[in-house]
């Protein structure tokens, strides 16, 4: 398999920011913020490009807190309703990004493995990442430490959010190729849902405009095949290349 590492993808939030810590939000939410996003990013997360379905990289770099006795956790997220920000907003996991000390902490996830608010559900979250609101409004952006126990403290932290497409898992061939005695049917496949598959048979790489496999090859003489997956909004899968031999 070829892996392709090109990745459609955005810079989401790329900013340095402080806190006193003098306040609280909530009871467990401390040192809530409101971080800038890039001005280029999209408002729409489903079209053209499906984002929803990919995943996404967190960074975040301590750059000065005191030391404390036990892990505190870090999340970012965003809602787009300004009279009551519970019924569509989300967020990435606090337990995902934990410290105490300052240092460079990195996680990764699902996008759609993010927490969604009591009353969202995956509905609520589509439709807020459709809805094209203004991040500069104050159902945007949010940010907060999550203290689990210690007393808010001061911190200076920078934050890098980027948002990765989905991308088509990589085609595989049923039976796997290899050497065969007589004629064969066999068949090209991917687990994402309702994907193209295109196929050629010159060694050369698959595209859109590429024959689309519709149905089993008879394998009557040997074949080099090289497939890709492909949907729309979607990432091309990797290349897989496949040798069946008619002995």
């Amino acid at each position: 398999m070829e892996t392709d590492h090109r990745r459609t993808s955005f810079v989401f939030v790329d900013a340095t920011y402080t806190h006193d810590g003098t306040h609280r939000a909530w009871d467990d939410w401390d040192f809530y913020n409101k971080p800038p996003h890039q001005p280029d990013a999209p408002q729409n997360w489903m079209k053209p490009v499906d984002y929803v379905n990919g995943e996404f990289q967190l960074r975040v770099e301590v750059l000065a807190m005191k030391e404390t006795p036990m892990d505190v956790g870090y999340a970012i997220g965003f809602c787009n309703l300004e009279d009551d920000a519970d019924e569509l907003h989300c967020h990435t996991q606090p337990s995902r990004i934990r410290f105490r000390r300052p240092g460079v902490y990195e996680a990764s996830a699902r996008t759609r493995d993010m927490w969604f608010g009591v009353d969202a559900g995956t509905l609520g979250f589509e439709v807020a990442l459709e809805a094209g609101w203004d991040w500069r409004s104050w159902g945007g952006l949010y940010s907060f430490v999550v203290p689990y126990g210690c007393d808010p403290f001061p911190i200076n932290f920078h934050v890098t959010w980027t948002i990765y497409a989905a991308k088509v898992q990589a085609p595989s061939f049923n039976p796997a190729a290899g050497t065969f005695g007589w004629p064969v049917h066999f068949m090209v496949g991917t687990p994402t849902p309702m994907p193209d598959v295109h196929y050629t048979l010159d060694g050369s790489e698959p595209t859109r405009s590429s024959p689309r496999f519709e149905k089993p090859f008879i394998l009557e003489r040997s074949l080099s095949v090289t497939a890709r997956g492909f949907k729309e909004g979607w990432d091309p899968s990797d290349i897989v290349r496949g040798e069946f031999i008619r002995e």
